[in-house]
C-alpha cells in the first residue's frame, strides 16, 4: 500500500509538472495522466464491494500461494482505503518526499553543470522514477540511468550529465541506507533483530 500510494503521488506530481511545462515534455502528459488514472481506478475497483464480488477477489486470492497471508493483506488494505485520513496523510508525505528527492537531484545535476531549471528537473525525476518503478532490473539500476540521460537530452542538456546525476544520486541513497544499517550493529541492534524475528515467528504461527 505504501508503494501504491507513493506511485499515485508521483504520477500526479509528474502530470502536474508536465502539464505546466513547455512543449518539450508535452507528449508525456497522456502517459503520466493515464498512469495516475489507472492507479486510482485500480484502487477504487479494489475497494468496491460489488466489483470485488463480481471479480471474486477473495476466492482468487485464497487459491494463490500464501493465500491466507494475502487475504490478511487484502483486509488491511481495504481498511486503509475506507479511511480518508489514512490515505491523505501518506499522499501528502509522498508528495513532500518526491519534492525533496527532486531538490537533491537538482543540486547534484547543477553541480555537474546541467543548466536546467527546477521545473525541468521535476519533470525528469518524476517521469524517470515512475518508469524505473517497473521491475525490469534490481532497483531500476541501469534503467534509471538511461531514462535520466534521455530526459536530460530532451530537456536540452547532455545525456551523460543525466546518467552521472542519476548514478551519483543512487550512490548517495545507498550510503544513507548503509548508515541506517548501523542501527543493527550498534548497542541495541541485537534486541531489534530479536524483535523482528519474533514478529516473523508470530506471523507464521498465525498463518498456520
Amino acid at each position: 500500500m505504501d508503494r501504491v500510494l507513493g506511485l499515485v503521488a508521483m504520477t500526479l506530481l509528474a502530470s502536474a509538472a508536465v502539464a505546466t511545462a513547455d512543449e518539450r515534455f508535452a507528449f508525456l502528459l497522456p502517459w503520466t495522466l493515464g498512469a495516475s488514472m489507472a492507479l486510482i481506478g485500480g484502487l477504487l475497483v479494489f475497494s468496491h464491494p460489488g466489483l470485488r464480488r463480481l471479480l471474486r477477489v477473495e476466492h482468487l486470492l485464497g487459491k494463490l500461494p500464501q493465500g491466507r497471508r494475502l487475504l490478511d493483506l487484502d483486509s488491511n488494505i481495504r481498511a486503509v482505503l475506507r479511511s480518508p485520513g489514512a490515505l491523505l496523510m501518506p499522499l501528502v508525505l509522498s508528495l513532500a518526499n518526491h519534492l525533496c528527492a527532486t531538490a537533491a537531484v537538482y543540486s547534484l545535476g547543477r553541480a555537474f553543470g546541467a543548466d536546467l531549471s527546477f521545473h525541468d528537473f521535476l519533470c525528469v525525476c518524476t517521469v524517470a522514477n515512475t518508469l524505473s518503478a517497473v521491475p525490469i532490473s534490481p532497483g531500476g539500476l541501469g534503467v534509471g540511468e538511461v531514462l535520466f540521460g534521455s530526459l536530460f537530452e530532451l530537456a536540452g542538456s547532455l545525456y551523460m550529465l543525466g546518467v552521472a546525476t542519476s548514478f551519483t544520486y543512487r550512490l548517495v541513497m545507498m550510503a544513507a541506507g548503509l548508515l541506517g544499517g548501523l542501527a543493527l550493529v550498534l548497542p541495541g541492534g541485537g534486541s531489534l533483530l530479536a524483535e523482528l524475528r519474533a514478529g516473523r515467528r508470530a506471523a507464521a504461527a498465525h498463518e498456520d
